[in-house]
């Protein structure tokens, strides 16, 4: 099964890292999961190393090209910005009173 059809049907934890990665710095072929295996390989599987390469340090990685490390930099940069970004509270409606009070506003218009 291609990687873009597992992710598609049976979710994004259904992947590994090696999986996921090899999407984004391509279309998961086998060339794909092997640079990904190199790049992983090559800070041990920790992510958090990997988020800290520079594009050069990345570009030394066998199969990694300019464009391949561009794209990881600016998944890791996502990955951070999402840690970053504060989760919105939603209401808790309970009972018909609080969707009312959420939705009131709305109503109005």
């Amino acid at each position: 099964m291609k990687l873009s059809k597992k992710l598609t049907n049976k979710g994004r934890k259904h992947l590994t890292n090696i999986e996921h990665l090899s999407l984004v710095i391509g279309t998961g072929n086998n060339s794909d999961i092997e640079t990904a295996t190199n790049i992983l390989s090559n800070v041990s599987n920790n992510l958090n190393k990997l988020g800290r390469l520079t594009s050069l340090e990345l570009q030394a990685i066998k199969g990694v090209t300019e464009k391949k490390a561009a794209y990881i930099l600016a998944c890791m940069e996502l990955g951070v910005r999402r840690q970053a970004t504060p989760i919105e509270q939603r209401p808790k409606i309970s009972q018909s009173s609080d969707a009312y009070n959420v939705l009131l506003a709305d109503l109005m218009d």
